[in-house]
């Protein structure tokens, strides 16, 4: 409802040379019957539209926008959860790339106290506990917050596969967890009570995100003539490459002047040039002279290789 505004307001912070940093925003899940549970009054679809926003509007204002603190608000466990209501969350966190919002995403458990109503549905459905059945799904010591309730979960193979998540996520540092919440699905797939072992066996299948200097070696045959490595059209260079869902974003720098591009596959939208195979998409205001004719350098390199 308020797009418009927040996008003034972005300009203005520009302008003012002040930078906004949004830390905690509470996404708390992707699976609607979850959302239910927490009486949030939001659709899951409206949760990925926002961060498909807060993503262009990153690009659009990157010197007033910075979303490199962000810790979003978000419940992976809770007493009710189905492997439904996972599978859901997993693939919206790949769709969106929630995962560079918000770290420890298979650490997430919904904390229970007497003053919410979570914890008398828990009471009510008896699914409270004396203690918890490891000491690693207890998400409050985790992170220093007032000791809460201890609950179990309703679904044993959810129980099972939190531990599974708790023991592999702390193991390996917390790293690449969207990745490890796929393989510990389908572990659970192919088996009703998977090891360990099962589990990294289903991680050996899981895509591997892209490396930056891989992503740079596929765009290298995508923009030539252009170097990767070396300025073009009057001192422009090509800045860092990312991965972003649906698209790779590269910016363009300029000494101080910087453009913000994404590389998407081709749609029926309008792009500001297109392939037969991409589009290319500029964030930003007006352009100057010169950021127009690096843009229109990299269009015409992308459209002459046309592959």
């Amino acid at each position: 409802r308020n797009e418009a505004r927040f996008s003034r307001a972005l300009a203005a912070a520009e302008a003012a040379q002040v930078v906004l940093a949004p830390y905690l925003i509470g996404i708390e899940s992707f699976s609607q019957a979850e959302l239910d549970r927490f009486n949030k009054g939001m659709d899951a679809a409206d949760n990925e539209a926002f961060l498909a926003r807060l993503d262009d509007w990153e690009a659009a204002h990157p010197a007033a926008l910075d979303l490199s603190q962000a810790s979003f608000g978000f419940v992976l466990f809770t007493p009710w959860t189905t492997m439904e209501d996972l599978a859901a969350n997993h693939r919206a966190i790949v769709r969106t790339g929630f995962e560079r919002f918000r770290g420890s995403l298979l650490l997430s458990r919904a904390r229970l106290y007497p003053d919410t109503a979570l914890y008398w549905l828990a009471e009510r459905d008896g699914l409270l506990a004396d203690v918890w059945d490891d000491a690693g799904e207890d998400n409050a010591a985790r992170y220093g917050y007032f000791p809460g309730q201890p609950w179990r979960h309703a679904d044993p193979r959810v129980a099972r596969l939190s531990r599974l998540a708790t023991t592999l996520a702390t193991r390996g540092g917390g790293r690449d967890q969207a990745r490890l919440l796929g393989a510990l699905l389908r572990a659970f797939e192919r088996r009703d009570a998977p090891t360990e072992a099962d589990v990294l066996a289903a991680l050996d299948d899981a895509p591997v995100r892209p490396t930056e200097a891989e992503l740079r070696a596929r765009l290298a045959p995508l923009l030539r003539p252009i170097p990767l490595d070396a300025p073009f059209a009057g001192g422009w260079r090509i800045g860092e490459v990312t991965a972003r869902p649906g698209r790779m974003r590269l910016t363009v720098d300029g000494g101080e002047r910087r453009l913000v591009v994404d590389l998407v596959p081709r749609s029926r939208e309008g792009g500001y040039a297109r392939s037969r195979h991409y589009d290319v998409r500029h964030h930003g205001g007006e352009l100057s002279t010169d950021a127009r004719r690096a843009l229109d350098a990299l269009c015409a390199a992308l459209c002459s290789n046309d592959r």
